[in-house]
């Protein structure tokens, strides 16, 4: 083991027993929020000293404790998602998008895009360049001045 390793080890085992000063003690705890690495080594310490460190006196009734806690934190994790969920439904979405459809067939967007299309293909067919040569056209001599 590099020495490096062997005092990050010693370190993380003087936090786990309460040994270290207290801004470095919030460093190492920022550490283990955010870097991979250093729960690591946190986890690896950890697991060094679990036969040194103290048991609960009664294993079954911690155990118990723990477990009756976990239903009411899911039960509000489930609440919470049924309160944001009524935006994500897909009867919403089908509703905005019908809506937005009636909105632009009265007010004649696609009677005016239609239109649009005829003349420019009527345009088209009146030119003798297709409409790929004419789009190559177009692009190289955009390019020709953006170059200059």
């Amino acid at each position: 083991m590099s020495a490096e390793k062997e005092m990050d080890r010693r370190l993380w085992i003087d936090y786990i027993h309460g040994n270290v000063e207290g801004g470095t003690a919030e460093r190492m705890e920022a550490l283990l929020l955010g870097d991979e690495a250093a729960f690591a080594a946190y986890a690896e310490a950890l697991s060094t000293l679990e036969p040194v460190l103290p048991k609960p006196e009664d294993e079954d009734a911690f155990m118990q404790g723990v477990l009756a806690a976990l239903p009411e934190t899911e039960l509000r994790r489930n609440e919470d998602r049924h309160r944001k969920r009524w935006s994500g439904h897909p009867l919403v979405h089908y509703v905005i998008a019908a809506s937005v459809t009636v909105l632009l067939l009265s007010g004649g967007f696609f009677d005016r895009l239609a239109a649009g299309a005829n003349y420019m293909m009527d345009l088209n067919r009146s030119q003798d360049a297709s409409i790929s040569r004419q789009m190559m056209d177009a692009a190289s001599g955009w390019l020709d001045k953006w170059k200059r």
